[in-house]
């Protein structure tokens, strides 16, 4: 028995040994150079692209790390530069010429993607497509592999060099920085993708701070189904459990079918100022929650609720969208709608006018429920009833082009407050009502037509 224990002893130190040797003759002396050359020109010869490598180090339980790597495009611009890349790596795949990379970290790199036109190629896309196998039966005498991605610290940046930049979020024009993230690619072919995103956090220069985004992607060319997706700003989020999607990918917005139901999500204005600067300075956040539905380029959103944290907005609404036709149309049904307007900092800070924010204030509290169809071209119909501190509206108004007619029933309408004239001539309160209908030229003039107005009471 203790000769058995001695033996084993003794292979175990063998192999730790020879471990350790392996260790030593790969990170010190010739073969260590010999090593670097080699990784360094298997790299190369892969990508079929510039490679350089400050130093490969080898170190316990098959870690390997390079430092001061730097990748150039097809243009032989620099495409990656990286401060530390490490990862994970079998020895017997190493002997064997395999570079099998379980988890890839990144760390202090600065990676500059861009195309020369909207039409043109990422310069990186020669480099996509290599990592991305065709085919199971695809030989090489290299075969890479990346398992999972670890990003620390880095940046990237993208632009369309085409195009011109704009103030907000510019998508020909990106600048990213503090990106963390790890990303697991179970899978990255062409008809078989399975990612799934742990984490992912950036600022991008326009002021957009996604603090963690994450979620599970399965899909091919046909379908996309999005688990647990969960995206976190400062002060929003958005989440929801399942988004099942499918599509023809070589006509996605004519194709596409998929249905979400959304529950969970509250939106800060502050968040939106990468969108729309003036933002930047309002805290309004808003509970958001409806069922999608999209068939073919039409859309359903049932049961919306938008809820305001300060209680100075709420709307609640059934509303779909045809895009089919040249011209969209949309419909809605059942919309309420309750805003404070002396109280909002959305609509004072959307507002450039203030003489028009000053009439919306005496406004003061609005309410509108009603029913409506409206199309790019033509207002087919709009009927409801608007109420504030200045009185009540009922309406019933329609327009088909060669058309329009409606009615409005107006009670107790308060112009000198509006006007903030009181005192001075001007009405304080207007009750009646006036029906009109008139037939319109080619151009949208009226060629004929009447109304007819009547006063019930008009008080100074």
């Amino acid at each position: 028995m203790r000769k058995l224990k001695s033996t084993l002893w003794m292979i175990v130190s063998l192999i730790i040994g020879a471990y350790l040797l392996i260790l030593v003759l790969f990170n010190f002396g010739p073969l260590h150079h010999r090593f670097n050359q080699w990784v360094t020109q298997t790299l190369c010869d892969y990508f079929q692209t510039e490679i350089s490598i400050g130093n490969i180090e080898l170190k316990l339980f098959n870690h390997v790390r390079l430092s001061d790597v730097l990748i150039y495009d097809k243009q032989h611009e620099a495409m990656l530069r990286a401060k530390s890349i490490s990862s994970r790596i079998s020895l017997s795949d190493l002997i064997h010429g395999r570079l099998y990379f379980r988890t890839l970290s990144l760390l202090d790199a600065d990676i500059k993607l861009y195309k020369d036109n909207p039409g043109a190629e990422l310069n990186c896309q020669f480099f996509i497509d290599r990592l991305s196998s065709k085919d199971d039966s695809e030989t090489s005498e290299t075969d890479l592999r990346i398992n999972s991605i670890i990003l620390r610290r880095c940046a990237l940046n993208y632009d369309v060099r085409s195009e011109e930049s704009i103030p907000a979020l510019d998508f020909n024009h990106l600048a990213f920085n503090a990106i963390d993230a790890n990303i697991s690619l179970k899978s990255l072919r062409d008809n078989d993708l399975k990612v799934r995103l742990r984490h992912l956090s950036f600022k991008e220069k326009s002021g957009l701070d996604v603090r963690n985004l994450s979620f599970l992607l399965e899909g091919s060319s046909s379908f996309a189904d999005i688990h647990n997706f969960n995206l976190q700003l400062s002060q929003s989020h958005v989440r929801f459990h399942n988004l099942h999607a499918t599509f023809d990918s070589h006509r996605l917005i004519e194709s596409l079918q998929t249905a979400l139901t959304l529950s969970d999500a509250r939106i800060n204005l502050a968040d939106l100022a990468f969108v729309e600067p003036r933002f930047n300075n309002i805290d309004d956040s808003y509970d958001i929650s409806a069922n999608i539905d999209v068939q073919q380029k039409k859309i359903r959103v049932s049961n919306l609720s938008v809820n305001g944290s300060h209680d100075d907005l709420s709307l609640a609404a059934q509303i779909s969208a045809d895009f089919t036709e040249q011209y969209p149309r949309v419909d809605f049904n059942k919309l309420r709608l309750n805003a404070n307007l002396d109280t909002s900092e959305l609509l004072k800070s959307l507002l450039q006018q203030k003489d028009v924010y000053d009439y919306l204030k005496k406004v003061g509290h609005l309410s509108y429920q009603g029913d409506g169809s409206l199309k790019y071209d033509s207002l087919y119909y709009l009927k409801g009833v608007l109420e504030s501190n200045l009185g009540r509206v009922a309406h019933d108004l329609s327009y088909d082009g060669k058309r329009a007619k409606g009615s409005l029933d107006f009670d107790n309408i308060d112009l000198a407050a509006l006007l903030g004239n009181a005192g001075k001539s001007v009405p304080t309160d207007i009750t009646g009502d006036l029906d009109a209908d008139f037939a319109l030229s080619e151009s949208g003039q009226p060629v004929s037509g009447k109304w007819d107005l009547h006063l019930d009471h008009f008080v100074f």
